[in-house]
């Protein structure tokens, strides 16, 4: 009986990685039984997640038990290889002994009266995200360009019908306005504050999300993955690529407007102005400027038919003026003074610590600061930042791994992840994102898919160089 074929060197990376990601014994229809399975996982938890995130199942949420079904399947098919351990998950076994720790703490030496349903709310939350990093390293494992391929599209997709339902939700015309507030109602994270923005006929929509800054974060998470996967395409890129790029990207930035959210507005200017500068690098000058220079002059017109007066109120005022700022100030007093008790392990994870209700105990005065980093030693003290230095160092690590590796799905998710990463870091000072189910799935999603890949190269066709005792730019060599 003849010999399987094997790759010849002839072959490019993507045909080795096809071959490699697929044993050759396996049947052709079993394969694309697989890659089904695998694209419909990805996009069924994305659907969860933008679309009615919030159902539950005996008090936890439908997408927990699903991921936990889709990594034994994932298991089945490919074994242990979907365990592989990283160091995002040392950070998350961290964050859950910081958890239980801050929690003791804070009952015991703070005096601070928690609820029981607080330190489950946090852990179904920090769960929920280990578990979504995971699934997606494990959907990789089973076939690494279906996976990254249906997850970035599912987000982009999702994230863009969201898009258009709260930019109709501010100026649709008569019946589509209405259908727009009706459809975030039903199917939107929190449907009382759908159906409470309507009741308010407030300037300041939030599509299928908890409010209106929320809408705008989600809209930089659009614009990320669309710049990277377009500029993932290097050279190769079509000029239709680029106009669908600029287009899309429009889109998400009058989102950000329609909802008036002051820093996703300024970062999302900030987005654009990378993906103009990446366009340029690769070549793409005098298309990328007709594009951008078109698709922009037909957003201004649009937003120039806006009510933008909440977001001409707030610029117009001195910061020491602006409410939001002043609610902040009073946490940031209450900080200072409390600071002291609180570094040691914080106190601990209470559910209203991210609202304006500060009508519990003293510790509560420091609630919605509106600061991740802050946020962080608020809960876990000390410890708190230093874990939060480790997690971000844990995600940019797999950023610095992936650059030995040409693949282009691999180039996607690096450049997508690098811009996600930026995006939450920076945002996280005016906003706590990293430990809110609502947002902190996203870029855990698009970091398992990297960790994935890149984990994968031992399985996938190249051999780590710190295994075989080379240098980094040797087995750079040999794996090209």
């Amino acid at each position: 009986m003849a010999a399987p074929a094997i790759a010849s060197p002839k072959d490019g990376p993507e045909k080795q990685l096809e071959q490699a990601a697929f044993p050759i014994h396996e049947k052709p229809w079993v394969v694309a039984f697989y890659r089904l399975l695998t694209a419909m996982s990805a996009w069924v938890i994305i659907g969860l997640q933008v679309f009615k995130s919030n159902s539950k199942i005996i008090g936890y949420p439908v997408m927990m038990f699903f991921m936990f079904g889709v990594i034994i399947f994932c298991a089945k098919v490919r074994g242990s290889k979907v365990f592989g351990k990283t160091p995002v998950d040392l950070a998350f076994v961290l964050w859950l002994a910081l958890a239980v720790c801050s929690q003791l703490w804070a009952s015991m030496v703070l005096n601070r009266v928690l609820m029981a349903d607080d330190i489950t709310n946090y852990l179904t939350t920090i769960v929920t995200c280990w578990l979504a990093f995971r699934c997606a390293f494990a959907l990789v494992c089973v076939d690494p360009r279906t996976a990254t391929g249906a997850f970035l599209k599912a987000i982009l997709i999702c994230l863009g019908i969201a898009c258009l339902v709260g930019i109709l939700q501010g100026y649709g015309p008569g019946p589509l306005k209405s259908w727009a507030y009706n459809f975030g109602n039903n199917f939107g994270t929190k449907g009382d504050a759908t159906e409470l923005q309507a009741l308010m006929t407030s300037p300041r929509p939030v599509a299928l999300f908890s409010g209106p800054n929320y809408f705008g974060f989600m809209n930089l998470i659009g614009m990320c993955i669309l710049i990277g996967m377009t500029v993932a395409q290097g050279k190769n890129i079509t000029t239709k690529s680029v106009w669908t790029a600029a287009a899309g990207l429009m889109i998400f930035l009058i989102g950000s407007v329609v909802a008036q959210s002051r820093f996703a507005i300024l970062t999302a200017l900030i987005l654009l102005f990378v993906f103009m500068y990446l366009m340029l690098r690769i070549g793409q000058t005098k298309v990328v400027i007709t594009a951008m220079s078109l698709v922009f002059l037909g957003g201004v017109l649009f937003v120039s038919q806006m009510d933008l007066t909440y977001l001409e109120n707030s610029l117009s005022k001195k910061i020491q003026d602006d409410a939001s700022f002043h609610q902040r100030e009073i946490g940031f007093i209450a900080l200072r003074n409390q600071a002291v008790d609180l570094a040691p392990l914080g106190a601990g994870y209470d559910s209203r610590g991210m609202t304006l209700d500060r009508t519990g105990d003293t510790w509560s005065q420091t609630n919605s600061i509106d600061n991740g980093y802050l946020q962080a030693f608020i809960n876990h003290g000390i410890p708190g930042i230093i874990w939060m230095l480790f997690f971000l160092w844990s995600l940019w690590w797999s950023i610095r791994l992936a650059k030995r590796h040409n693949y282009l799905h691999i180039k996607t998710l690096r450049i997508v992840a690098g811009l996600l990463l930026a995006t939450y870091m920076v945002y996280s000072l005016s906003g706590t994102r990293h430990a809110k189910l609502e947002t902190g799935i996203y870029w855990m999603l698009i970091f398992g898919l990297l960790y994935g890949s890149i984990y994968g190269e031992k399985y996938f066709g190249e051999t780590a160089w710190w295994r075989k005792g080379l240098a980094p730019k040797q087995s750079q060599a040999e794996a090209t």
